[in-house]
């Protein structure tokens, strides 16, 4: 599936862009995602007030492969940052 990106989108940084996101950001990992887990480490330190959560049984969707748990997640984050 990756081959299908390209080579443009492995070189693409947004680094300078994401390091400007004002909004609390959740990032949502699939462990057995083909990206690595430390892309997304790394989206979480440049992101200010960014916050990491992993589904264990997931792949690239865990909104379909594990929809409670993500679900849960989300609303709990959403609770956590409800009057921000």
């Amino acid at each position: 599936m990756l081959r299908y990106l390209g080579k443009d989108a492995f070189d693409y940084d947004l680094t300078e862009t994401a390091k400007r996101i004002g909004a609390p950001t959740l990032i949502i990992h699939g462990k057995a995602d083909l990206l690595p887990l430390a892309s997304d480490l790394e989206i979480e330190r440049t992101i200010p007030n960014a916050s990491l959560r992993q589904l264990m049984k997931s792949g690239h969707f865990p909104f379909l492969e594990e929809p409670e748990k993500f679900n849960k997640i989300i609303r709990n984050w959403i609770k956590g940052h409800s009057n921000q």
